[in-house]
C-alpha cells in the first residue's frame, strides 16, 4: 500500500486525513441512498457516482487496486451502509460494525475449540472469558458455557467436560452466517489485497 499526501501549494499541512474522511462520507451517503432507494442502482449516473466515490476513497486509503474490486463493489451494493462500515473496519483494523463482530465471534469460537483440545484444565478461565465476549451465543456456545459452569461449581470434572467436547470441532465449525462477508474478510487478510498497489 502506498501513502498519499495531499498539500496545497500555499500550505504546509497534509490534508490526506481530511480528504479520506470526506471521501468516506460521500461513499457512505451514496450507500445510504442505495439503501433507501434501491431502484437508484438501475441508473447509470448512480453507478458511475458510486464507482468514482469508491475509487477516490480507495486512493485516499492508499490501496486503489486492492479496494476497487468486484468483491468490495458487490459488498457495498448488497449491504449498503452496513457494507461501508464493514469496509471501513477492514481498512482501519477496527471492530465497530456488526459484520466485523461476526468475524471476531468466529475467531473466538475457533480459539475456544483449540483451548478445549489442549486438555488443560487451567484453560477453563480463558475459555470462560472468551465465551463471555461472544455477542450472539449459539446453541453450542450456550452448551459449553453451561457445562463449564458445572465444572466450575464442582458438579462435574474437567475430564467429563473434555470427554464431552474434545471432538466438537468435527460438529461445530465457526461458520460465517454469510459467505460474502467471509469472502471479503478473507480477501482483506490475503497477500492479494496487501500487495495490490505495490
Amino acid at each position: 500500500m502506498k501513502d498519499m499526501t495531499i498539500k496545497f501549494s500555499d500550505a504546509s499541512c497534509d490534508f490526506s486525513g481530511w480528504m479520506k474522511e470526506k471521501c468516506g462520507n460521500i461513499l457512505l451517503s451514496l450507500c445510504g441512498t442505495l439503501r433507501d432507494c434501491p431502484d437508484v442502482m438501475n441508473t447509470e449516473s448512480f453507478q458511475f457516482a458510486l464507482d468514482d466515490a469508491l475509487k477516490t476513497y480507495a486512493l485516499c486509503c492508499g490501496n486503489l487496486n486492492g479496494i476497487c474490486c468486484d468483491l468490495v463493489y458487490s459488498l457495498l451494493t448488497t449491504y449498503t451502509s452496513e457494507g461501508y462500515f464493514f469496509l471501513k473496519d477492514l481498512i482501519s483494523g477496527t471492530q465497530n460494525s456488526s459484520m466485523m463482530q461476526e468475524v471476531f465471534q468466529c475467531e473466538r469460537i475457533e480459539e475456544i475449540l483449540t483451548l478445549i483440545e489442549q486438555n488443560d484444565k487451567l484453560n477453563r478461565t480463558k475459555i470462560a472469558s472468551l465465551l463471555s465476549r461472544i455477542a450472539k451465543p449459539n446453541r453450542w456456545t450456550e452448551e459449553v458455557t453451561n457445562d463449564l459452569e458445572l465444572v466450575h461449581n464442582g458438579v462435574q470434572s474437567w475430564e467429563w467436560f473434555y470427554g464431552k467436547h474434545h471432538n466438537d470441532r468435527d460438529t461445530c465449525q465457526p461458520y460465517f452466517s454469510n459467505s460474502q462477508v467471509r469472502e471479503v474478510y478473507e480477501y482483506f487478510q490475503s497477500d492479494a489485497y496487501k500487495t495490490a498497489d505495490e
